[in-house]
């Protein structure tokens, strides 16, 4: 029996039935909110600790080590506020989806999904939602996919193949002509 990589008992008949059905992960408040300020706060730590000289192995000569610690502070920085502040929870709902940045809810339509991308190096997986037209979150969309343990570093969530098809389905009934 093939796997459909979506939540347990969900399959395509069920898109049409009672919904909503979340396929971001549980963990995006704590992806978003929580685990962004103690990476800095880490990054801060070994940048302060490598100034002050009291990391092992740096005793009474610094050298080169603070400097590449503010840079790796810097960037870290950046990079802790930059993606996972665009994190968004996503629930699927007949044919659209409903996101929310946890102030506000706004539904998409599929038709408006133009290209849905897939991070396989993270894991678990990232997925990006491109859209055709602005929504009031901009025209991408990011959301992490819940973990699986059968979905490894390097291959796409499940999810994100039924998703795709979802939407497909969702275009091609909404072109005129194919009712």
């Amino acid at each position: 029996m093939k796997k459909s990589g979506l939540p347990q008992g969900w399959n395509s008949c069920d898109v049409a039935s009672s919904l909503p059905i979340r396929i971001s992960t549980r963990l995006t408040f704590l992806h978003k909110f929580v685990l962004p300020p103690l990476g800095i706060g880490f990054f801060l730590f070994v940048m302060v600790s490598s100034f002050a000289g009291v990391l092992p192995g740096q005793i009474g000569n610094p050298g080169l080590l603070p400097w590449i610690a503010l840079l790796g502070a810097i960037l870290g920085t950046l990079l802790a506020y930059w993606l996972p502040f665009r994190f968004k929870e996503v629930w699927l709902e007949r044919d659209r989806l409903v996101i929310s940045n946890f102030l506000a809810t706004e539904m998409i339509p599929f038709a408006n999904v133009a290209e849905i991308r897939c991070w396989t190096f993270l894991s678990p997986n990232l997925v990006n939602l491109r859209l055709s037209h602005d929504s009031p979150f901009g025209k991408s969309i990011y959301f992490v996919a819940p973990w699986r343990p059968d979905v490894w570093i390097f291959h796409e969530h499940p999810l994100v193949r039924q998703l795709r098809d979802e939407v497909s389905k969702s275009q091609c009934s909404a072109k005129p002509g194919n009712n």
